[in-house]
This record gives structure tokens, C-alpha cells and sequence, in this order.
């Protein structure tokens, strides 16, 4: 009876994947669920054997792999994830530049960079 229920908890652990994480915890950047990262997903199961699952529900990376590999690939997401804030640029409007930046500014930006590497964020 108790090595079925060791087994029972073997696989269990076996489908839950590895949880991919950084030193703050899970690791759920939006990046990560959208299709832009589709292509670096499958760099990361190509290049390192790792599976990558997308947990919807929970917003977390499951990986499967083997140890090696599984930590390669949790490196290679925060390095990826580091990578892209530093390419990442904000710019504070004041009461100033809001409205240019609303009446045909951001369009312009959009259309020179792609609408998939713009977006606005306004806060109060």
C-alpha cells in the first residue's frame, strides 16, 4: 500500500511540472502568455529540451524536462525578461504634451515602431 501511494506522488509531481520562478516567485510576466513569445518558447524547447505548458489559470510556466535542463530554461525566461525591460522606454507626459500625444502622437509612434512593440499606460 505504501509504494503505490509513493508512486501516486511520484507522478503526481511528474505532471505538475516544474513551476518556472525567480527569487521573488513564480514567474508570470504577460510577455510570457501572449503569442510575441511564442517564438522564444520554442527556442527555449529546441535548444534546451525543456517543455514549456502556459497554466492559464494560474498564470505560471510549467516546465518539464530534466533538472539540467529545466534550470537552463528558468534562466534563459529571467534573462529573457531582464532583457526586454532594458529595452523598454517610458515617457511621462504632463499636462503639456498629454493632449499632442492623444490627438495623433501615439498613432505615429504606433505606425513607426508596430503596434505590438507600443503601449500607453495612463495613470493618475
Amino acid at each position: 500500500k505504501e509504494s503505490v501511494s509513493t508512486a501516486k506522488v511520484l507522478v503526481e509531481n511528474l505532471l505538475a511540472g516544474h513551476v518556472a520562478s525567480d527569487n521573488f516567485g513564480p514567474i508570470s510576466a504577460p510577455y510570457l502568455f501572449h503569442t510575441t513569445s511564442d517564438a522564444f518558447l520554442e527556442h527555449v524547447k529546441t535548444d534546451l529540451g525543456v517543455t514549456v505548458i502556459r497554466d492559464l489559470q494560474r498564470t505560471v510556466l510549467r516546465l518539464y524536462g530534466t533538472k539540467l535542463g529545466v534550470i537552463a530554461a528558468q534562466d534563459a525566461i529571467i534573462g529573457k525578461l531582464e532583457e526586454m525591460k532594458s529595452e523598454t522606454h517610458a515617457i511621462i507626459l504632463d499636462s503639456v504634451t498629454l493632449g499632442p500625444a492623444l490627438s495623433g502622437g501615439f498613432r505615429l509612434i504606433v505606425a513607426s515602431l508596430g503596434k505590438d512593440n507600443v503601449k500607453i499606460d495612463i495613470t493618475s
